[in-house]
């Protein structure tokens, strides 16, 4: 005897959903919107492995190296100079690294990327002037810069800033960010590198740099095309004398503390001084605004 199964009616409701409908049945709305989302996560990808093949091999070139290098075949008053020399973080002084986290970001161990206490002094110190007089970068949002974008000074080139940082922050380390900062980091003209400096001014490998080298060199890195090593310019000399000051009242052993391993625990969460800095910034500016 023959049985006859009966067919299910699919109706609208019954019909199984898809996890993404047909491009053709779209609007024009959802269209902009799928084709949006499908940008944002083959960008975030993108930088996502260009990150992470950094880990283990220095950038060969940078924007800003390239940008540089243009520049100086451009103009004629320049001199034609390239000198970049990678090396492991173990073959640069322990004197380098103090100086340079002194100089550039004395709280580097122990944020996760973002200064946000030096970003508020550098707001109020260029509000106060007029113009920009002070930098808050970290040393995490210095190498993210240096090593995968150009130097412009756009709000799309901050944002892609604060998008490297955080990734570097997380698939890096803080020991990497170091040793990528050091060797990509420009030191004069062409010449860019603790290592290719050290030779360049002192003839001499990064690994025997002294207490005093060090001092002078963090110091040509707020400006590497007017300052160099024992060049007794008023700003440059005000800078040698702020970095000893500081450097002095470092905690005695550094290298150790930049392996990620043995950083003192951090309570407060990225996210959190994010939320704080942002709330600061809306209440001051809104109080400026009710000054006037």
């Amino acid at each position: 005897m023959m049985t006859f199964r009966k067919k299910k009616n699919l109706s609208s409701n019954n019909r199984p959903r898809r996890l993404f409908k047909p491009w053709a049945s779209l609007s024009v709305g959802g269209k902009i919107w799928r084709l949006t989302w499908i940008i944002v996560c083959v960008l975030w990808v993108d930088t996502f492995l260009q990150v992470l093949l950094y880990k283990f091999h220095e950038p060969v070139f940078t924007p800003h190296i390239l940008s540089c290098y243009t520049e100086q075949c451009q103009d004629p008053n320049i001199p034609l100079r390239y000198s970049r020399i990678c090396v492991p973080i173990e073959e640069i002084s322990p004197y380098m690294l103090k100086a340079t986290v002194t100089a550039e970001d004395r709280n580097f161990l122990y944020h996760r990327g973002f200064n946000f206490k030096g970003l508020r002094r550098a707001y109020l110190s260029n509000k106060a002037a007029g113009h920009v007089v002070r930098g808050g970068s970290s040393i995490s949002q210095q190498t993210a810069k240096n090593c995968f974008l150009p130097f412009d000074r756009s709000v799309f080139r901050k944002l892609a800033e604060a998008h490297y940082t955080f990734l570097i922050e997380m698939l890096w380390g803080k020991k990497r960010i170091m040793e990528c900062y050091l060797n990509v980091i420009e030191f004069g003209t062409g010449i860019y590198g603790c290592e290719a400096a050290s030779r360049y001014y002192f003839n001499h490998s990064a690994k025997t740099l002294s207490e005093e080298e060090s001092i002078q060199l963090a110091a040509v890195i707020s400006n590497p095309h007017s300052y160099k090593p024992n060049c007794h310019i008023e700003e440059y000399d005000h800078m040698v004398s702020l970095i000893t000051t500081g450097y002095q009242k470092q905690e005695p052993v550094v290298w150790e503390r930049i392996d990620r391993s043995a950083l003192p625990p951090n309570k407060v969460k990225w996210g959190r001084g994010l939320f704080f800095f942002g709330k600061w910034w809306v209440i001051h500016e809104w109080r400026n605004i009710r000054s006037k």
